[in-house]
């Protein structure tokens, strides 16, 4: 499928998830990667230089790294560089800054590109709880805020409008997909981080996980996602077997790189790296016309991959030390030379014919890819043979003896609440007629346990077993299951039986009789849709009866920390908590399910009021004692060089009594500004602390809405968080962003 092209070997660390690639000249892809000690490199093999590659000091810790252009009227891209306080756009060609922005959230993943109709690209910062779009100025055009630190950002056509939307994965293991003018449209839920996000054809996007998972999505409908014992590192899009559809190329914690289908996950090609993969890029980086794939690994090695059958002129691409390609198709011949010539001249010659591949390399390529077909074909045969071999011995064992088949068992699954002494749990409960006993069942469901599966032994063969579930989000999850049956009448064989049962959104909660609560929200519904209402309560939660047409309200309490919940539908929608998150998740979940994309509401939350007003007063107060520290810095700044000055001229005049007493003042400065500088650390992490709770309360409110007037709470909160403005503030949470 893939074909090695050229290796290089740079000879420099390259730090993981920190590789890119652009053409900073307008003509000549070069690869840019972070290193050690706050830099980041360059190679360029086109240039004059004899090493190929030049460094940029950033002097501090990279965090994220991109390219791309800022400006459609220019080629060139501008390297982008991410660090944990602010960001740097830097045209390397002119050797200056275009702009450099201080963000105190931090850059924890960028991408640059379009984001719905907007004319100018952008490019999308992600922080603590915050998303920022900044233009070729510097302007802040886009800003939002998400649910936790960003982990990963990707611009994507997901609801197939034609116009990109901004996907983001976060540490709330939540997937969020945003419109140019911050709307959240769509949201999923994960079982852990989403750490990588790519595009792949049309509305499919693949992710990465904390866990080892990798998959693919197609608008938010989940196609396949598989785990692995190793860590994904990087996702790249490419097109391997030159069938117009992007395959997934992932790079794993390892050093193995493998390309996968991407409508069913199936590895079509796997290589193994000596030393764990940083990145994964394309470009036509020999100047030949054709894209190329290049995987980096941490120790500094670049390999060039190309599909089968496309164009592969034989050439070599130098390394840093000035020794050639260890790729045999670059092979030292008189064919080679022209190809070699023109790649490292300052300007490319005209196209012409040149040599293919050796026809042993490409046979060698094909016969990889013939033998891991055989591969899968015999696992496959020696499968099938397994099963027939247990059916065979089953139906010897059990001749003349009635016993239940797995096609005809009437097993079952499903949630129900059981009351255990004085509480009631959630249980998931299969049941499976009197011939039949389980012995074991294992579970899987994102979120539900600590490990991946869950193994439930029962203490006695039993023909109904009850498992207990804890949800910890708020969010429907499918239960996959595989349970271990045997049949009383021969209990020396055994039958597995796969089922899958759905636990509702709001599961955890039961019924509960009325209560006093402070904290509600109140949505203007017409109540034509009360019917409507009933129905998606039945659906999203388990009811101890169902609810009649008549009925206008129901209560809930939560079974982990006792919450309660009120929802009535009278002359409008009342959703009561306590909970500013449970009235989100209430809220967003309805109308969803109602349709009803645009809606503002009326809140009532006293202690969400006060919290967010004692937030704001410790983030001032956080950014006055930031000033002050600063003010003072300066001024022992000015006292150290005044104390240097009359130690050293005390010294020249040889007075050595005046010269030990300016450096003893100079050390118990010294002092005093490395306590300073400890007590403004200390004031800066606080400070980040704020503003990311600061973030997350923003969220919080905005989630009491939907639509447009969500996308305006964020906006007027923003506003009045930047003025200080308590009024606006205590306003906007109330009655949200009125429609003009």
């Amino acid at each position: 499928m893939l074909v090695q092209i050229f290796t290089l070997n740079l000879a420099v660390p390259i730090s993981p998830r920190l590789v890119t690639v652009g053409r900073f000249d307008g003509r000549h892809p070069c690869l840019a990667c972070a290193t050690s000690g706050g830099r980041v490199f360059i190679h360029n093999p086109h240039g004059d230089r004899a090493q190929g590659i030049t460094y940029l000091n950033i002097n501090k810790n990279v965090t994220a790294l991109s390219a791309g252009r800022l400006d459609d009227t220019s080629e060139t891209d501008i390297l982008l560089v991410g660090s944990p306080t602010d960001l740097l756009a830097y045209d390397v060609s002119s050797n200056k800054d275009v702009f450099f922005k201080e963000l105190p959230d931090g850059v924890f993943a960028m991408c640059v590109g379009h984001i719905g109709a907007l004319a100018s690209p952008l490019v999308f910062v992600g922080g603590k709880c915050s998303i920022q779009g900044l233009d070729i100025t510097a302007q802040d055009v886009f800003w939002t805020v998400t649910g936790d630190n960003v982990c990963s950002l990707a611009l994507s056509d997901i609801d197939g409008d034609e116009y990109e939307e901004l996907v983001v994965g976060s540490e709330d293991f939540d997937m969020r997909v945003f419109r140019e003018d911050g709307e959240l449209v769509q949201e999923l839920s994960h079982s852990e981080a989403v750490t990588f996000l790519c595009p792949l054809n049309g509305r499919r996007i693949a992710f990465a996980l904390a866990n080892g998972t990798v998959g693919v999505l197609e608008g938010m409908r989940r196609l396949w996602s598989t785990k692995m014992k190793n860590q994904a590192v990087c996702l790249h899009a490419f097109d391997c077997n030159l069938d117009g559809q992007m395959e997934v190329v992932v790079g794993w914690a390892d050093g193995a790189m493998d390309v996968r289908d991407p409508r069913s996950g199936t590895v079509l090609f796997s290589e193994k790296f000596p030393a764990m993969i940083a990145g994964i890029v394309q470009a036509d980086y020999r100047l030949d016309g054709t894209e190329t794939l290049m995987v980096c690994t941490v120790e500094g090695e670049v390999r060039g991959l190309q599909p089968i059958g496309a164009a592969h002129p034989l050439g070599s691409l130098q390394s840093p030390r000035g020794n050639p390609s260890s790729n045999p198709a670059a092979a030292t011949t008189a064919a080679a030379a022209p190809a070699l010539a023109a790649l490292q001249g300052t300007s490319p010659e005209p196209t012409r014919p040149t040599a293919a591949v050796p026809m042993q390399q490409l046979q060698r390529a094909q016969r990889s890819v013939q033998e891991r077909a055989l591969k899968d074909l015999l696992q496959q045969r020696n499968d099938l043979r397994a099963q027939l071999r247990n059916a065979q011995q089953m139906t010897r064992a059990t001749a003349g003896v009635r016993t239940i088949t797995t096609a005809d068992a009437p097993i079952t699954a499903e949630c129900m609440l059981r009351a255990s002494g004085s509480t009631s749990q959630l249980m998931l409960v299969l049941s499976a007629p009197l011939e039949l006993n389980f012995r074991m069942a294992v579970l899987s469901g994102e979120g539900l346990f600590a490990a991946e599966k869950h193994v439930f032994y029962p203490p006695t063969p039993t023909n109904s077993l009850a498992v207990p579930i804890t949800p910890s989000k708020n969010a429907p999850v499918t239960i996959a299951i595989q349970a271990l049956i045997e049949s009383r009448a021969n209990p020396s064989h055994f039958l597995v039986r796969e089922l899958s049962a759905t636990i509702p959104r709001f599961a955890r909660f039961m019924t509960a009789s009325p209560a006093r609560i402070q904290g509600r929200v109140s949505l203007a519904v017409p109540s034509a849709y009360l019917t409507k209402v009933q129905k998606w309560v039945s659906e999203n939660f388990l009811l101890s009866t169902p609810l009649s047409g008549s009925s206008t309200s129901v209560s809930f309490v939560a079974l982990d920390n006792g919450c309660p919940l009120f929802i009535s539908m009278e002359a409008e929608l009342v959703i009561a908590t306590p909970d500013g998150d449970v009235a989100g998740d209430v809220v967003q979940a309805l109308l969803e399910y109602l349709g009803m994309g645009d809606l503002n509401s009326i809140c009532d939350f006293p202690q969400e009021i006060e919290e967010f007003t004692a937030l704001l007063t410790k983030v001032n107060e956080c950014h006055a004692a930031r000033t002050r520290l600063a003010a003072g810095l300066a001024d022992s700044s000015t006292l150290v060089k005044g104390f240097v000055v009359r130690a050293e001229d005390a010294r020249s005049r040889g007075d050595i009594v005046s010269m030990k007493q300016c450096y003893e003042q100079l050390g118990d400065l010294n002092r005093d500004l490395m306590g300073a500088y400890t007590i403004r650390g200390n004031n800066h992490a606080e400070l980040l602390a704020r503003l990311k709770d600061l973030n997350a309360h923003i969220q919080r409110v905005a989630r009491w809405r939907g639509g447009k007037a969500k996308a305006g709470t964020v906006a007027l909160l923003r506003e009045a968080i930047k003025n200080n403005d308590t009024a606006l503030l205590h306003k906007t949470i109330k009655i949200g962003c009125p429609a003009s």
